[in-house]
């Protein structure tokens, strides 16, 4: 093959180039002549042995390619062969029916890629101006080494009695340039007709040489001197057709493609979904995405391979969210959600906007994990009503079983990635300190002793930190008072439209205690109610509505459904305000746990220590640095000061970043800031049992006490609270630590982050803890 373009510039090249660029057996090394001599002994044998009709059907084609034959000169074919009727009716002898109404049938000299013959729709497709071949195929059949294994593979056969069987069909890869549907066709040959002529005495081959040839296939040199190109030719007539396999292709290479290795990129997977499927159900119109569900992210994210992904800044909340949506009822059911014409569906914000996106026809099928529990929706639209129906989803079948594998394991990669990225942010194995470990594994594994009571680190300076949650207590009480409030006077309405339309005396009976706790929890809420309200709701009240819904089916749809359509699935009340106040929570401990990694990471530079986080309501950290922390290296007293002074300002800026954010919050939320600070070295171990590290020595443990104990610290003589909303509160025990942090705090003014003012404060007494002063300053 000559002149085709690079194979870094293009995947696929024109199949028209490509067939006119193809050489006509050149290059290759064995002689081949044209003849209809081992067909018309063929066509002589079965007219001697068949019954009329086909008797005078043989001796008829015999009669037409004899005179065929008289045209060939020096083994080349005549131009005019191309219309000769007697090849068409040759060729629907010995193809398969379907092949006959195709059409796509060819002949030719033995290996002469060019064909002296090609039905019509044989050379329909080839002139097409929109297919492409794949670019690989096209380079890999003007493969020589191919061709002389192919060569040598019939000389085995014909002169040797080896029948390799495997290397005469093939597959061809195209693709339409306009629709990008891909092609792929299967050539069948037939060699019954090719005569293997020996010029030299053939060589002597036993079972040793045959074996090696059989364990090299691809050696073209080896193959060549036990078969030299002199001592062979390539007689007589080759028959072929090409026959449709695209289906099995696409799926073999869909099995391929979400079986293997995963797609990390969400966008990637579907692209090479969508292309497979459109090849699949020769839809070159059809679009694909999907939604991922257990996705803790926001809704851009969530939505960010949907098919509604270019108007989610429209939608309130996710669609399976929205009541009546086509995705709610999708996870609703078990089976795949088809809507053949949205335009006939019942009104929705959601089947409009669909509808706006361009899209008429939508399949929505729910992917669930082993526990079956929703992890997604896979979609599939198509812009014309009725382009996917039952009938092509029963097609699909096993595709979505493919789809199903992958969904689930690329949700287990991602959950083990996201398991990990807590695991390590949030536990005490350090980057800073796996030194040690590794040094006390290297000691079990080669001298067999056990190491875990070496894991010790002595003399380190700890910092603790924390960004608090300022009356997260009172919030979370009155996030819950407001849902169970909510709840009550929603379920009020409900108990009285229903003792309306029907005679139950307990209607009235939980009427009346429903109005009781409603009125008592809007008085005053105590924590035990939640339990009182929850007990009455789920194991009374919801259970007999429910048994009054099947009872009657109007009330059940106009008054009952719409109830618990309100209420939170898992939990069975309404869960809304808690809801937001946990969500808020949660971005919260995000938003500052990655700050805080942000910011130490930036001191491991510095100097190499050990931090972990916890997330609690806000979060708390604890850093140990000193030389025993160091694998190499020297730790010096700028070094505690330094970071002592990276805390403050870290906090600082922490505060501010919560000012800035959590007004946006669903609940907003606020902070208090504490540092406590410890001027004596400690020492700390690792707990096997724990799998964390903790202070060592009953000296060291004072340490942990006041730590533990000083968040809830009063001012002397009052009940005022230390720690305050956007305050930084710093709690200490000598002196010394309240000149230094005297000093840091100036620099704090001077820089602008603090006010002038700083409240030097004697806290009460803490069990286990007396003398405490503090400093407290507020941020700007």
């Amino acid at each position: 093959m000559t002149n085709l373009p690079p194979t870094q510039q293009n995947r696929f090249i024109p199949l028209h180039t490509f067939m006119s660029q193809m050489p006509h057996a050149q290059g290759f090394p064995y002689p081949t002549a044209l003849s209809f001599e081992p067909l018309l002994a063929h066509l002589q044998e079965k007219a001697q042995d068949s019954q009329p009709p086909l008797k005078g059907l043989y001796s008829k084609l015999h009669g037409q390619i004899s005179v065929l034959q008289e045209k060939i000169n020096d083994g080349q074919a005549p131009e005019t062969l191309e219309g000769e009727n007697s090849l068409d009716t040759l060729l629907s002898l010995y193809f398969p029916l379907n092949q006959q109404a195709e059409g796509k049938a060819f002949a030719g000299r033995p290996f002469d890629t060019g064909f002296m013959f090609r039905s019509p729709a044989m050379r329909q497709l080839f002139k097409s101006e929109t297919l492409e071949i794949f670019l690989e195929q096209a380079e890999h059949k003007s493969n020589k080494p191919e061709a002389v294994l192919k060569a040598g593979s019939l000389i085995l056969k014909h002169c040797y009695g080896q029948d390799l069987n495997a290397v005469l069909s093939d597959v061809i890869h195209l693709r339409d340039r306009q629709t990008k549907l891909e092609y792929y066709y299967r050539y069948n040959i037939v060699t019954d007709f090719v005569r293997i002529k020996t010029i030299q005495p053939l060589p002597k081959l036993g079972p040793q040489e045959i074996s090696e040839l059989l364990d090299n296939l691809f050696d073209q040199q080896l193959w060549l001197e036990r078969f030299p190109p002199e001592n062979f030719v390539f007689e007589g007539l080759v028959l072929g057709y090409m026959t449709d396999v695209t289906e099995a292709e696409v799926w073999s290479k869909m099995q391929e493609g979400l079986i293997g290795e995963s797609h990390h990129d969400g966008r990637e997977m579907l692209d090479f979904i969508e292309n497979q499927v459109r090849s699949y159900l020769r839809k070159p119109d059809l679009r694909v995405g999907a939604m991922p569900l257990w996705w803790h992210a926001s809704r851009e994210e969530v939505m960010r391979a949907s098919l509604l992904a270019p108007v989610t800044g429209r939608l309130g909340e996710l669609p399976g969210n929205i009541a009546g949506s086509p995705y709610q009822k999708a996870l609703q059911q078990s089976a795949p959600l088809i809507l053949e014409d949205l335009e006939k569906e019942p009104p929705n914000p959601v089947v409009d906007l669909l509808l706006e996106q361009g899209y008429k026809n939508v399949v929505l099928v729910t992917q669930k994990n082993e526990e079956g529990d929703p992890i997604g929706i896979l979609e599939l639209a198509m812009p014309r009503a009725h382009s996917l129906n039952s009938l092509t989803l029963l097609k699909l079948r096993d595709v979505f079983a493919l789809v199903s594998l992958n969904f689930n394991r690329v949700t287990r990669e991602l959950q083990d990635a996201v398991q990990l990225a807590i695991q390590r942010r949030y536990t005490s194995i350090h980057q800073s300190v796996l030194w040690k470990f590794r040094r006390a594994a290297q000691q079990l594994l080669f001298e067999g002793q056990d190491a875990d009571d070496s894991i010790v680190f002595k003399n380190v300076y700890p910092l603790y930190g924390q960004a608090d949650i300022v009356s997260s207590s009172s919030l979370r009480s009155e996030s819950i008072r407001a849902d169970l409030q909510d709840n009550l006077a929603i379920l009020e309405q409900v108990l009285e439209k229903c003792l309306a339309q029907s005679g139950f005396n307990l209607l009235d009976h939980y009427l009346l205690k429903v109005k009781k706790l409603k009125g008592r929890i809007e008085e005053e809420f105590y924590s035990s109610d939640e339990n009182v309200v929850t007990d009455l709701l789920l194991y009374d009240v919801h259970p007999f509505l429910r048994y009054l819904g099947e009872q009657d089916s109007n009330l059940g749809e106009t008054v009952l459904e719409p109830y618990f359509q309100l209420l939170d699935p898992q939990l069975g009340i309404l869960y809304r305000q808690r809801k937001d106040y946990e969500k808020s929570v949660e971005k919260l401990n995000i938003l500052l746990g990655q700050f805080m990694d942000t910011e130490q990471e930036k001191m491991q530079k510095l100097l190499p220590h050990y931090f972990e986080i916890y997330k609690t309501d806000g979060v708390e950290y604890n850093i140990y640095l000193g030389q025993s922390i160091l694998e190499e290296g020297q730790f010096l007293d700028y070094h505690l000061q330094d970071f002592r002074l990276w805390q403050l300002v870290s906090l600082c800026e922490a505060t501010r970043l919560v000012k800035r954010e959590a007004v946006r919050f669903p609940t907003p939320l606020a902070t208090a800031q504490l540092i406590f600070v410890y001027n004596n070295p400690i020492s700390i171990r690792f707990r096997m049992d724990d799998k964390r590290f903790d202070v060592d020595g009953a000296y060291n443990v004072r340490y942990e006490i006041i730590k533990k104990r000083i968040d809830k610290a009063t001012i002397k003589g009052t009940d005022e609270r230390l720690t305050q909303k956007g305050k930084i509160a710093i709690v200490y025990l000598h002196e010394k630590d309240h000149q230094e942090y005297l000093d840091y705090l100036g620099y704090l003014v001077d820089k602008g982050y603090v006010s002038s003012e700083v409240e030097e404060l004697e806290l009460n007494r803490l069990q286990g803890a007396d003398g405490l002063k503090a400093l407290r300053v507020t941020v700007v």
